[in-house]
């Protein structure tokens, strides 16, 4: 007779091929959504208001993360469903935590970046989205009730909704009405709204502001951890946005941030990866044997995949740019080149960041991710004098290299052995073949990196073949 360890290994392997699925199905339709609404914003704003907008969009994303307190990924990773007093404490704080935020950002938020960047224009735009921001408290824990049961169809509605809201607003209003800041104001707003309201539909989930200080003052304490890591994410965001912006000017933060957006769409399938990942990682947490053997496979096949395309990306950017864009955004193929090795690597510390947070190793990835922010910051403050939107990519890698050791130190410590050999061969080529193709290509010799990326695209299909099957590796 089976055992139980192998009746769950099954289970939990057939609900990840599934939600893969419906994953794949929810990003190719958010993918069509935000990169046909982008190329439109683009080229009808141009850099200097597609850089304001995004100084309003770092303030909407770190809003969440605070918002959110690391209650999203503690609910996820817990062995047994929360209870309704821990579902009600965790509103409890989330509701609290973006009152506050909408306060202080229209307080202190809109006044300070008006002087800071010297824009009255931006006040609409910070309002937008601190008010975006607070929504986010309804609809987090929600989500983590989902994203536990592999119920990703309902995610995917969520998700997609407010996709389609920030973008049929964006545009209607701003290209169609001209009148691009209020478009993307209230694009902001709607961004926040419609996944609240779905949210609250799909799972019945209401929000609240009841429980005792001392239990959400006991919550805080258990997940500060995560919470410590987001934040930090969200840290790292607002540097570009206050260093480039501020030094370099708005048009330079527009294109590195632009150029950053272009290669996020790339990362559709490590998204997938690092999703399902976590809650498989969870379940998984107490067989060492499987969670080690899934991680090294997640990381072979993620980077047979995303050689190609990142770096494929990134190879031909010299005329994707320009045809895409048009003439305003010259000279993001450069962010671009630079920009595409950090992309490619962030694919992995993605996987390992699961992987620990699974296991319960809050506190080091969470020691990574305040050495990565420092990095980061103090990189990005001292190239934005001389480099403009370059800082951004530059800072990038120096950020990921100086700290990335750590996420490896620990998890061959208390995880498993990570075997990256073959990734480290595959990976060398695959930037040398990247900026070949790109110098090429920038000088007018379009047909040899065609003919470098078929050869190379082969040898890696070749090999995608072997290790397709993700999640064979549990058995």
């Amino acid at each position: 007779m089976e055992n139980s360890d192998n009746i769950l290994i099954r289970e939990i392997k057939n609900a990840a091929f599934k939600s893969g699925g419906i994953l794949v199905l929810r990003h190719i339709i958010g993918f069509s959504i935000n990169f046909t609404g982008s190329i439109i914003l683009a080229r009808v704003l141009g850099p200097e208001i597609i850089g304001l907008y995004f100084i309003s969009y770092t303030v909407l994303m770190f809003g969440r993360g605070l918002i959110d307190f690391g209650v999203f990924a503690h609910f996820v990773r817990l062995p047994e469903y929360p209870s309704k007093e821990e579902i009600s404490i965790a509103s409890n704080l989330q509701q609290i935590l973006a009152i506050i935020y909408v306060v202080a950002v229209i307080a202190i938020a809109m006044p300070v970046s008006a002087i800071w960047y010297g824009r009255k224009d931006l006040f609409l735009l910070i309002a937008s989205a601190g008010i975006g921001a607070y929504f986010y408290s309804w609809h987090d824990i929600p989500l983590s009730f989902l994203e536990r049961k592999f119920e990703y169809n309902k995610v995917g509605v969520i998700e997609v909704g407010e996709i389609i809201a920030f973008n049929v607003v964006a545009v209607v209003v701003g290209v169609c009405l001209n009148n691009g800041l209020l478009g993307l104001s209230l694009g902001n707003i709607f961004r926040g709204i419609t996944p609240a309201l779905l949210a609250t539909v799909l799972t019945k989930f209401k929000p609240s502001i009841n429980s005792v200080k001392e239990k959400i003052i006991q919550l805080s304490k258990t997940v500060y951890p995560i919470f410590g890591v987001n934040i930090t994410i969200y840290i790292i965001l607002l540097a570009p946005t206050v260093l480039v912006g501020k030094i370099a000017g708005i048009k330079e933060l527009g294109i590195a941030q632009t150029a950053y957006a272009l290669l996020t769409y790339t990362t559709i399938i490590s998204n997938i990866f690092q999703r399902i990942s976590f809650v498989v990682f969870s379940r998984l947490q107490n067989n060492k044997v499987e969670f080690d053997r899934y991680v090294n496979r997640a990381i072979e096949l993620l980077s047979l995949i995303y050689i190609p395309i990142i770096m494929g990306l990134v190879s031909f950017s010299p005329l994707l740019i320009p045809f895409l864009y048009g003439n305003k955004w010259k000279g993001m193929e450069r962010v671009v080149l630079v920009a595409g090795v950090p992309m490619f690597l962030t694919v992995f510390t993605g996987v390992l960041n699961s992987a620990l947070l699974s296991k319960g190793k809050y506190i080091y990835v969470f020691k990574q991710s305040i050495l990565y922010t420092v990095i980061y910051w103090l990189c990005m403050f001292i190239l934005a004098f001389f480099t403009g939107a370059m800082a951004v990519p530059i800072s990038h890698i120096c950020a990921l290299v100086g700290s990335g050791w750590i996420l490896v130190y620990v998890y061959n410590k208390y995880c498993g052995r990570l075997r990256y050999s073959f990734t480290t061969i595959l990976s060398i080529v695959g930037v040398l073949i990247m900026f070949i193709s790109w110098y090429l290509l920038h000088r007018g010799f379009i047909y040899i990196p065609i003919v470098i990326w078929l050869v190379f695209g082969i040898i890696v299909l070749y090999n995608i073949k072997k290790n397709i099957s993700l999640f064979g590796a549990i058995q």
